[in-house]
């Protein structure tokens, strides 16, 4: 699994798109870490 900003640095997407996606329910983290809402 890869942290959102790593995720963000491999496809040229930014961390904001990548927070847009999740939130439209196009493209999600596959896990939140509950205690600092970290994006895998």
């Amino acid at each position: 699994m890869h942290k959102i900003s790593d995720f963000a640095a491999m496809t040229g997407l930014s961390k904001e798109t990548l927070r847009y996606y999740a939130e439209v329910r196009l493209l999600e983290p596959a896990y939140i870490d509950p205690r600092n809402n970290y994006r895998y």
